[in-house]
This record gives C-alpha cells, structure tokens and sequence, in this order.
C-alpha cells in the first residue's frame, strides 16, 4: 500500500463566503482540518482557511479546551495564495506535537477579531469554536463479511479502520467453528489515505461448511495508529455461518495400536495414527465407559509426528478392563484438521474386551465414496468383509476391513455393488 499521509480538509457548517450579522460584514472560514473525524494522531498544526486574502491580530492565540478548561494554547500564523481565478488564506495554529489524553471530547476556540480580511480590515472573524474528539480506541468501521451473513468460501477476511494503522508485536488472528478455535493466522496490519487495515489470508480459498457458525477475531490491543502507540483497537471479530454445501472431509484415523496389541485386563499407551496433518482442540480428552456409558477414565492425549504421520497418544495407566469390556470414546470435535478446511473428528467409539482384545469398532455411519478407481469407506466397521459385485452380479473382490479408513482400487472402471455389514451401496467409477 502506498504509505503516505493525508490531511484531510473537513467542511465547517458555516458559509463558505462573507455573509452579513447585525449589520456588519463577518469574515467566515470555508474549511478546518479538524473536527469531523476522530483525532488520533498528536497536533501539530490545525489550519482554517478562507476565500478571501487574511490577517491576524498580533500575537492572535487560539486555545484548546476540556470541559472548561484550556488545555493548551497555540500562537496563530496566516499565508496567502492568490491564482489567476481566486484568492486562498488560510490561518494556522501551531501546536509542538500536542499529545491530549484519550477517551475525551475538546474544542479549539479563536477569538473574535483575532482574524481578518486583508483588504477590508474591519472585516473580521466572530469567535470560532470547534469541537473535536480523541477516541480511547480505533474504531472498526467495516469487513470484508457482514456480520451474520452466510459465507460459502473466502480467501481471506479484512478488518477496516478509522485511521492508519501499525501493528503492536506480531499480532495474530483466531478462526473459530462452533466456539472452538481452529486456526490462527498472522494479522497482516496495513493503512492507506486515512484508513487502517487488518487482514487474515487463509493462503487458498477456505469453504465454510453449511450450517455451522464461525468467528474470527482479533484480540484487543492488537493495533495503535500511527503516530500514537497509547490508543488501541478492542476485540474486532465478525460472526457468520458457512454455506458451503460440499461436506467437510471427515477425519479418521487409519491405524490404532490396539490393532496389532494383545489386551489383558488393563490398559496402558494407546496411539491413533492419522494420514493428514491435524490438531487438537483446546483441553481435549479421550474418555473411558464401560457397557453402561459411566466414565471410568478421562485422560488428556498428546500429539506427535512419526514416519510422516501424525499420532494422537493417550495412556490410560492401567486402568482395569471391566469383564464385560470398555468403551474408549474420542469425542466429537477433539482432532482438527491443521489445513485446507476446518474439519474436525465424527465421535468414535470402540469397544475393548479383556479376554479377546479388541472389540468391534465404529465411528458414525459408514460413508461410501469413489475417486478416481478406488472405493473409499469412511467409518468403516474393523473387522468385517467388504466385498464387492458388479452390476451382473458376480463378486469381484472382497476384503477384510483392517482400519476406519479404508481404500479398494478396482481394475476397470463400471457400475459396482458394495456390500459392507449387512448394507449394499451402488457406486460408479
């Protein structure tokens, strides 16, 4: 962005030309540059300027005030343009960087008489008085998303403020999906022609699932203007509900320890070993039921990388496997995936029995998908055969069902049969 400072000249109400009061001719500025806009920045200069050539009163003083109370004094100066079609004057007040405290409202005061019309002498300014305020914080003024609206995708989502903005440290932002934070990202801080920008660039085009609420926010203290580092923005976030009918890819984990672990009675360090990059959620945790639901075990898992997958550990430190076996439970939401869309985990759960280890395993209802030549099943019942049938009928293949996530690649393309625990699903490739 082009880093250049703007003054803005802000219109008075009042005439731009002379006009006449009790009887007399009155010299009445057309524009200020103060007073329609926050002021953020320290005061250096404030300039009134006219359509007539001007004069000031030797040793002319404006003042500025706080609830009656002058604040500060500024001596007044005047310079003169004249072109080929008008005449500009303009007075200037002159302050030395004048820093006011914040969160207030103030009024620059010049006295009447103290400027005058360069011709006509007599011609003079009544007592001009404008008010002005210094804000406690930055306003947030706009979004690229409307608050509450519906958003199916977006590459990135923009903050909008009321004056130039520089970062504080290196500011971040929170994307959160259902309360839950889910990603953070860099808070880009830029400004330009009067107005300060903060931005989160999701580095592709993001969707956002149907149906489900999001938020993104950036924390308070995260921005100051320019020139004035005590003035900070509040909490900028904007809420919305993602419209992006496409399901989020779910995530599953392809293998488990207990897969290959002969189980006793009690249960020590299990590990879940996804093949995408994931997270966990803030305080997750894997639970242990028994046969009735009632907790027997809560515990916090770890997650770790190993030979380019990611592994959800959790360590269950002997807890006794009741005789008529256990449940361990990853409850919906505990992992995340770390890029691309924000999905999070279908509730799973397992059981677990002492004498013959691993029991049947589910995770949701099981989804049958194609791509390319392979059959993909997501939730799909470990131990149970897959086996498929083209449309004449004749099975082709079948196989045992090692893992939640399962894939079959099929040699030709066609219309297939799928039958998996009981239920057939037509799939074409």
């Amino acid at each position: 962005m082009k880093k250049h400072l703007l003054i803005s000249l802000i219109g008075l109400c009042l005439a731009a030309t002379s006009v006449y009061a009790d009887g007399g001719k009155v010299l009445t500025p057309k524009q200020c540059t103060i007073g329609d806009r926050p002021v953020y920045n320290p005061i250096s200069e404030i300039d009134f300027t006219f359509a007539e050539s001007i004069g000031v009163a030797a040793d002319a003083k404006a003042i500025i005030t706080c609830g009656g109370e002058t604040v500060a004094t500024g001596a007044i100066t005047e310079r003169n343009y004249h072109g080929q079609y008008s005449t500009e004057g303009i007075a200037t007040i002159t302050f030395d960087k004048l820093i006011l405290p914040k969160g207030k409202t103030y009024s620059l005061e010049i006295p009447a008489g103290a400027i005058y019309e360069k011709e006509t002498p007599t011609v003079k300014t009544e007592n001009l008085k404008v008010d002005f305020e210094v804000p406690a914080n930055i306003i947030n003024i706009d979004c690229t998303v409307k608050n509450k609206s519906v958003v199916e995708s977006a590459h990135n989502i923009c903050f909008y403020y009321n004056t130039e903005t520089e970062p504080i440290g290196k500011p971040t932002m929170t994307l959160y999906r259902e309360g839950v934070p889910v990603r953070t990202f860099e808070a880009h801080v830029a400004w330009d022609w009067d107005l300060g920008q903060a931005s989160a660039d999701f580095g592709t085009k993001m969707n956002f699932e149907k149906g489900v609420r999001y938020s993104l926010v950036l924390p308070a203290g995260s921005l100051s203007p320019r020139f004035r580092t005590d003035i900070t923005n509040e909490e900028t976030r904007v809420d919305f509900v993602g419209g992006y009918t496409e399901p989020a890819a779910s995530i599953d984990y392809v293998w488990c320890s207990l897969y290959d672990e002969h189980i006793t009675d009690v249960l020590g360090k299990v590990r879940f070993f996804y093949k995408q990059a994931i997270m966990l959620s803030p305080n997750p945790k894997i639970l242990l039921l028994d046969g009735n639901d009632e907790l027997l075990k809560e515990v916090t898992p770890t997650l770790g990388e190993e030979k380019g997958q990611w592994v959800v550990s959790c360590d269950f430190e002997g807890a006794k496997v009741p005789e008529n076996g256990c449940n361990i439970v990853i409850p919906e939401g505990t992992i995340i995936s770390a890029e691309g869309n924000v999905a999070v985990n279908a509730r799973s759960s397992f059981s677990v029995n002492g004498s013959t280890g691993l029991g049947k395993a589910s995770a949701g209802s099981i989804k049958v998908k194609v791509a390319d030549r392979q059959i993909i099943i997501d939730n799909a019942p470990v131990g149970k055969t897959l086996s498929v049938y083209s449309a004449e009928g004749k099975k082709v293949a079948a196989r045992l069902i090692a893992s939640p996530y399962f894939t079959m690649e099929l040699e030709a393309n066609g219309i297939y049969i799928v039958s998996i625990n009981g239920k057939s699903y037509k799939v074409v490739l």
